[in-house]
Order: structure tokens, then C-alpha cells, then sequence
């Protein structure tokens, strides 16, 4: 629904009593929603016609006699699930139907993975989701099996480059609490069942407290070595080879939920589980986290690149994993995209009068240039000349800007002399720099020019210096600054001398003030939405931007998507229902943007409807001449929801 339309008027009418409702819609000529019944806030638009024909080349006649119905025969469908689970299409369209039952849904929302492979389907899941025949707590408790279930949650929230999606990683912590303790017995017994178990989540975790070898024979955590505890667990169940069957330790792999207990805990199990079970960590397909990867890496090192490269990359983790000065370590979480600090810290380390120093693997270094060439401009504070010339190859002097450029050359020069700055790649990449190029020319032919070109990088690197630089080329702000240049930055924003390009870029580093991160949110929308979850303050400085249309079709694309900030703002309790609903403007984008919260935070989309409901029967009550005006002037109104409500109030009366 685009704002401007006769049908805009129609989210505000959801809010009225139907029969207040059709004599609006009468006086502002809009047409009514006929035999369909009117959704509710959050709901998007009335059911659709659920389009079963584009699959009809590939299903099988089964499939096709379920889809081919116009009302299925849910209990057909669930007795055909049983005998043979339904393909993942076809559970797709069964589950984006709003009438299957709940008690359907929770059966065909998982799935084992298809043969030979160890990904779990994620498309069954969010049509279950955006139907609302599901929630995701409901999901974790009463879906079997459960720790398929959990599985195919911890599948939907993968992506390549992690980001949080705070509502479902909500629901996974609070299944957590439900694992075991210290009682390394019990763990052995669920993750040994798991795979297996065809009860719900719950009932696998207190199967784990009363079926262990622990429970009832007084042996627990501290009863021989932990080892030993779990492979009694394991040998009941899968005994021998079985063990590492890679499809069973890979798709049904505990490492996901392992990430989510204390990080005590979570070194005791790793430590003492069957290490053809942590092998299986590498095939996870999931996120990892710094507190299983950290303890998994000393049982399986041969396995060091495939578990670092999917660890979550958080500032304590990456810091204890640069703290091994391990090669390997450092090469993989490089490829894994940590950061501007992270990276910095990488390369540096790899400088000769670094202490300790650690050389990335040569094997690796090629890899890393040519797959990491739009990411590699800290390749410049190190001592790998591959690395620097992929740095150079892809920005040239003006994307690097003078002091990375700099730099660069001062590394080629340090590691292969002189001789090394004339390179073709090198030295036809310093177009456009005039300064840069005059320092070039002056330091290469000095009888002391590497001297010079020391001194040329310190200054270079001052606070001023590197602002600089950053007004000619903004893009040099998302990269790594040292801690002294912050009192520079907030001192040339107080003086109003930072461009808002630069502003916005510094606001993305972690490591930025919040004075100058609330100013970003204030004076940015694209700032405001990457940032405005870190605080409650930064929260309500990016509401005072309009928020952009909704994302309404795929809960998958808000992971990568900045547009639903809102969304994990109000998950990670940075943003109150209440200041939503009656802050962020436009009031008809608003309540467009309930559609957000209906698949993934259902109990904040019911607080949200009792709060317009109050807001409604407050101001515009029965009255239809208010309704109506409330109706005419909503497309363009540009303030929030109370005041809309207040005007048109106030204009009837």
C-alpha cells in the first residue's frame, strides 16, 4: 500500500469497530473489503490465493492431490507426513495457508536434511511464520522433533556475515536455560539422543536429567574423568564408528546451543565429548560461537580454519583468539570479516618488528588477496607485500587515501626494498594524488628516503592528518583509527567541521564516542538504522527519522536488511513498545511496520494493538466526522500516531 492512495486510509480503519469502519469508508469513497474479513493490525493484507500450480512439474502425485485441494484435508496431510515426510515445497505452501492448524504446523514446520546433506530447510519455517499459524516460542516448546526444531531455528538465523536477529536469538537463549547444568551424564545422554528423540525440546532435556547415567546412581559431574562420563552416554547409544557418522554429528551438531550456556560449562562438554563429535562443529552450518570454538580448537586443530571462519566475531572473542598468535587463527578470522580492529590487529602482527610476530600461512596469503580485495585496506599497517599491492590493485592512492598510501609504500619498502615501490601495480595506482605522488618522487630518489618516508607516514597518521583525509574521501572513516584520534573527531564535530558522510561512517565503528553516534542518528536516517539498536538513547534519536517502508514478504531478509532495526531494538529491550507506537512517523508507515513484529514478536505486536486501541478510543472515539479527517489527512501527515489522532480530533470538533 503506497502512502498517498484511497487504500492507506484502510490500516487506520483496522483499528475502528467494522460497522464505525464501512460508514467511514462510505464517506471517503473507498471501497470495503468485501467477503474477506478485514486482517488485523499486523497482518499484511487478507488471505491470498495460495498459488499451488508453480510446483506442479515437479511434484509427485501424492503432492499434488494435497495441494491440488482448495481446502486441504489437514488430518489427510498429517497421516501422509508420517508415513513419508512431505517435501519441503510442498510443506512451503502447505504451511503459508493462515487455516492449518497449529497442531499440523508444529509436524510439518521441520524436517531431517535430504540425503547427503547437512543444511536444514528454512523455507516451511517462515511461511509458518509470516501465516502466524506459528511463533517462534511456540516452536522451540511444542514442535516435534525438538531438536530438529531447534536446528532448523538456528539454519534460519545463518547469515554469511553474521548479524543478529534478536527476536529468534531471544527464544534460543531461553531454551537454553533448559539444558543441563554441570552434569556432564545428562549431557552426554541428550546430544548421544538427540538426533533420535521424537519428543519436544523440553521433554529431551528432562529425559537428559532422568535417563542419564547419572540420574539415580549418585554419579555425577565429578565421578571419573569427564571423558570417560560421556563416552559411557555414547557407547549406549552409538557405539563404535557410528560415532562419526559425519551426516549425524554435522546436521545434528550441538555446537549452536553449546555457544548459548556458560562459557565454563560449554569448555567442560567440548573437552569432554567424543572428538569425532567436535569435528562436526566444522560442518555445523551455523554461527559459532567464541566460547565453543576457543575449546574446540585444542581437540581438533586440523579444523582450525573451517571453526574459526563461522565464529561469531564479537570484540572479546576475536581479542582471546589473537591472543593464541596463531597463523591459522589469524588467516581464518581474517576471511571471516571481523572488523576494521580485528584486521588492523591482524596485520599488524605480521609486521617484523611485531612481538610476538605472526605470519599469516603462505598457502593462505594468495587466497586472502584475491578474496579479500574489497576488504583489504588494513593490509596496509602490515608486512605481507601481497597483501599490500591487493590493497592497492583495488583502491589506488585516492581510495586508500595519503596516510594509508603512505604506509603502504613505507611496508613494500621495509619488506622488499626500494626497488619494490616501481612496481607497474604499485606505481600506476598513484594517480590523483598529487601530494602523494610528490612524496613518492621525493623519497625514492633521497639518498635517506626511507627516513623521509617514515617521517612523511608519522605525520601523516596525526588526528588531523587522518581528518583530512576523511573529508576528501569519506569512505576512509570506516576503517581502523587510532584511540587518540576520538578527542580530535568530537572536537572538529563541536566546531562543525565534520562533513555528515564522515559522521555517519565513524557512527558504524564500534568503537565509537556516543556523542558522536547519537549526533550520526540524529542528523542521518541510513546512520540512524545501522546504529539505533545499541542504546535506548540512540533508539530515540532514530526514531525522529521516517521510517522507511516496511519489509513485509521474508523474515530471512531482515538479518541483512537495516530497514526493521526497530525490530531487534524492541527484542533486545533498547525500545519500548510504547515509545514505537508513539513516536515513529509516519503514523500509516507505522502501523505498516506492525507486519514486522507479527512473525517474530507476537506478544509485542498484541501490546501494540491494546496501545493504538487505548490512543483510538481516547481521541477519535465514535465520532465519524474525526474518523473521517483522520482518514483524508493520514497519507500526508508527517508526525506520529497521537498526533494524527489529536488534529483530526480537534478539526471535527
Amino acid at each position: 500500500m503506497g502512502a498517498g492512495t484511497p487504500a492507506t486510509a484502510e490500516l487506520l480503519l483496522r483499528c475502528a469497530d467494522p460497522e464505525l469502519a464501512s460508514r467511514v469508508r462510505a464517506r471517503l469513497g473507498v471501497a470495503g473489503p468485501g467477503a474477506d474479513p478485514v486482517p488485523e493490525l499486523g497482518r499484511g493484507t487478507p488471505n491470498k490465493p495460495i498459488d499451488r500450480s508453480s510446483w506442479r512439474y515437479v511434484a509427485d502425485a501424492r503432492e499434488k492431490r494435497l495441494l491440488s485441494a482448495a481446502t486441504p484435508d489437514w488430518d489427510e496431510v498429517i497421516e501422509a507426513h508420517r508415513r513419508e515426510p512431505i517435501r519441503e515445497f510442498a510443506r512451503t505452501i502447505l504451511l503459508a495457508d493462515r487455516g492449518c492448524p497449529p497442531r499440523v504446523a508444529l509436524e510439518l514446520v521441520v524436517a531431517p536434511p535430504e540425503p547427503f546433506r547437512s543444511q536444514w530447510a528454512t523455507g516451511p519455517l517462515e511461511a509458518a511464520l509470516v501465516s502466524g499459524v506459528l511463533t517462534p516460542r511456540r516452536i522451540v516448546l511444542s514442535a516435534t522433533p525438538g531438536w530438529w526444531a531447534i536446528r532448523t531455528l538456528e539454519f534460519f538465523v545463518r547469515p554469511r556475515h553474521y548479524r543478529r536477529l534478536a527476536a529468534i536469538d531471544r527464544v534460543l537463549d531461553e531454551a537454553a536455560e533448559l539444558l543441563p547444568g554441570d552434569d556432564l551424564a545428562a549431557w552426554g545422554w541428550l546430544i548421544a539422543h538427540a538426533p533420535d528423540h521424537r519428543g519436544t525440546f523440553p521433554q529431551l532435556c528432562a529425559d537428559a536429567a532422568r535417563l542419564s547415567g547419572s540420574a539415580g546412581s549418585g554419579v555425577r559431574t565429578g565421578s571419573g574423568s569427564g571423558a570417560a562420563v560421556m563416552g559411557r552416554e555414547f557407547d549406549a547409544v552409538v557405539p563404535g564408528p557410528a560415532v562419526g557418522e559425519w551426516k549425524r554429528w554435522g546436521a545434528f551438531s550441538p555446537a549452536g546451543m553449546l555457544g548459548r550456556v556458560d562459557p565454563t560449562i560449554a569448555a567442560r562438554v567440548v573437552a569432554a565429548l567424543p572428538v569425532e563429535v567436535v569435528r562436526g562443529f566444522a560442518r555445523a552450518g551455523t554461527a559459532l560461537a567464541g566460547r565453543v570454538v576457543l575449546p574446540a580448537l585444542k581437540r581438533v586443530p586440523e579444523h582450525t580454519w573451517d571453526l574459526v571462519h563461522e565464529v561469531v566475531p564479537t570484540a572479546s572473542t576475536v581479542e582471546r583468539l589473537l591472543a593464541l598468535h596463531d597463523p591459522n587463527v589469524n588467516a581464518a578470522l581474517l576471511s571471516a570479516h571481523p572488523g576494521p580492529d580485528a584486521a588492523y590487529a591482524i596485520h599488524r602482527a605480521t609486521r617484523r618488528d611485531a612481538r610476538p610476530r605472526v605470519r599469516l600461512p603462505l598457502e593462505r596469503r594468495a587466497w586472502l588477496s584475491s578474496r579479500l580485495s574489497n576488504d583489504c585496506a588494513e593490509a596496509v599497517h602490515g608486512h605481507h607485500p601481497y597483501l599490500i599491492r591487493a590493497a592497492f590493485e583495488h583502491y589506488g592512492a585516492r581510495g586508500l587515501g595519503r596516510p594509508a598510501t603512505l604506509r603502504a609504500l613505507l611496508g613494500l619498502w621495509e619488506t622488499r626494498g626500494r626497488v619494490a615501490l616501481f612496481d607497474r601495480r604499485v606505481r600506476l595506482r598513484l594517480g590523483g594524488e598529487y601530494e602523494t605522488a610528490r612524496t613518492f618522487l621525493d623519497t625514492t630518489r633521497a639518498f635517506d628516503g626511507l627516513r623521509r618516508l617514515r617521517r612523511a607516514v608519522v605525520d601523516s597518521g596525526r588526528p588531523a592528518a587522518l581528518l583530512a583525509a576523511m573529508r576528501r574521501n569519506p569512505e576512509i572513516a570506516t576503517r581502523h583509527v587510532p584511540d587518540t584520534f576520538w578527542p580530535e573527531a568530537i572536537a572538529a564535530h563541536r566546531r562543525g567541521e565534520l562533513p555528515r558522510a564522515v559522521l555517519a561512517n565513524l557512527a558504524a565503528q564500534p568503537r565509537c564516542p556516543d556523542e558522536l553516534a547519537l549526533a550520526a542518528c540524529h542528523s542521518d536516517p541510513e546512520a540512524a538504522a545501522r546504529v539505533g539498536q545499541r542504546s535506548p538513547a540512540h533508539a530515540r534519536a532514530a526514531l525522529g527519522h521516517p521510517l522507511r517502508e516496511p519489509l513485509r514478504e521474508r523474515p530471512s531478509e531482515w538479518i541483512d536488511e537495516a530497514d526493521n532495526w526497530y525490530v531487534d531494538a524492541v527484542a533486545d529491550g533498547t525500545l519500548t513498545m510504547r515509545e514505537f507506537v508513539e513516536t515513529a512517523q509516519p503514523p500509516l508507515r507505522m502501523l505498516g511496520a506492525l507486519d514486522a513484529f507479527a512473525a517474530l514478536l507476537p506478544e509485542e505486536l498484541d501490546e501494540a494493538r491494546r496501545l493504538i486501541a487505548a490512543h483510538v478510543a481516547n481521541t477519535l472515539g465514535d465520532s465519524v466526522d474525526a474518523w473521517v479527517i483522520a482518514g483524508r489527512i493520514a497519507p500526508d501527515f508527517p508526525g506520529a500516531l497521537p498526533e494524527l489522532l489529536t488534529t483530526a480530533t480537534a478539526a471535527a470538533t
